[in-house]
This record gives C-alpha cells, sequence and structure tokens, in this order.
C-alpha cells in the first residue's frame, strides 16, 4: 500500500507497503492454507515496514488483533493509527505464523528521504495507488485522493477524496511513482485533470 499520508492536527502515519488481496490462486501458490488477508507486493527502502521486517510475499492476516480480509483493510486499520504507534501484525511467511511490530512514521519523514510530495501546493493531500477494489481499477490510470485537508489549498481548489488524478500539468500519470515525478518538479500552480464518478474536471491548485 503505497500512499502519502497527509498532515494535520493528527498526523497519520504510514507504513510503507503495497498490497493486494490474497486470492485462492495466490494461496495455492504460496503454499499456504490461508483463504483471506492482503499479500505484500512491495516495501519501500528505508520504511517502517522494511524496518520491521516486513518482506514481498509476507500474507497479512491481522493489524492489531483486527482480521484482514483483503487489502483495503489494511490501508483502514493503519489510516485509524497516529504517527509514533506501533501497529502489531500477524503475518504468513513461507507457511509459518510470525508476528511483527511496526512503528508508523509521519508524511515528513517519508517526504524526506524517500521521495514523497514535497510541492507544498498538496500539503494536506493523501493519495496512493488504484487498488484492485476500487470501481476505476483497470479502466483508469492515475493516482486515487484518499484524504484532503479541509483547510488545505487543495480542498479550497475542489480536490475530494476519492478523484483520480489522471495528469498534472497536461502530463498524463500512470501511477504513484510518475506522479510523484511531476508534482516534485513542478513550479507554480498545479493543473490535475481528475476524474469524479462518471465525469472528468480539470483543477488549478
Amino acid at each position: 500500500m503505497e500512499q502519502i499520508v497527509k498532515t494535520g492536527k493528527v498526523q497519520r502515519g504510514y507504513v510503507g507497503i503495497e498490497v493486494q488481496n490474497l486470492s485462492p490462486s495466490l494461496a495455492e501458490a504460496f503454499g499456504i492454507k490461508q483463504q483471506s488477508g492482503a499479500v505484500v507486493n512491495s516495501v519501500e527502502p528505508d520504511s517502517p515496514a522494511e524496518k520491521a521486517g516486513l518482506k514481498s510475499g509476507d500474507v497479512i492476516t491481522a493489524i492489531n488483533g483486527k482480521s484482514i480480509k483483503r487489502a483495503w483493510d489494511v490501508r483502514n486499520q493503519v489510516g485509524l493509527m497516529s504517527v509514533g504507534a506501533t501497529a502489531t501484525f500477524d503475518i504468513v511467511r513461507n507457511g509459518k505464523d510470525m508476528k511483527l511490530n511496526v512503528v508508523l512514521a509521519s508524511a515528513a519523514e517519508k517526504g524526506a528521504g524517500q521521495g514523497g510530495i514535497v510541492n507544498s501546493r498538496l500539503q494536506g493531500v493523501s493519495v496512493g495507488n488504484i487498488e484492485d477494489n476500487d470501481p476505476h481499477y483497470g479502466k483508469v490510470n492515475g493516482v486515487v485522493v484518499t484524504d484532503v485537508a479541509r483547510d488545505s489549498r487543495s480542498w479550497h481548489s475542489g480536490l475530494r477524496q476519492g478523484d483520480i488524478i489522471t495528469s498534472v500539468d497536461r502530463r498524463n500519470v500512470r501511477n504513484l511513482k510518475e506522479f510523484l515525478q511531476v508534482v516534485n518538479k513542478a513550479n507554480g500552480p498545479l493543473l490535475l485533470r481528475i476524474v469524479r464518478g462518471n465525469g472528468a474536471a480539470f483543477l488549478v491548485i
């Protein structure tokens, strides 16, 4: 779950992983009996997840004792926690059950060390890759807005949670990596093309 987390009065933490739903075919391929959970696709270098020992291929079955049925549950659980909190991940690795404690870091730390959003015009905005449970998955390329601080420049410009950003300054962005590359090199106002529901619009931030 690669995600830039907003900063505001309450700073929400980030973990630094990208996950997908555990399907029956994946469970069989991994040789595990577990039929629900979230598979870790990638772990960001020097992220809280890497420091805690999470690895690609791990299957997350619970966080802080709450069952993880699908990838979206990981985001929901982590999103309720603040910077500095410890999340206990129950995982299955190579057929063995394990517990790992992940100390959530801040968006500022991510931005400083791992290429997060450093463009001040998007301060207070949280974005991530479009996951397979999103109705836009496979239909639209871009990044999904997972949160917008109500007192932010982006909120006042009309950006809302659930919007899909498909281009920045008329440059198409297919995923989070491309979005960050364009946004962090931009100077001045940002021209964003967004998809909202069945419509599309341009916003200037």
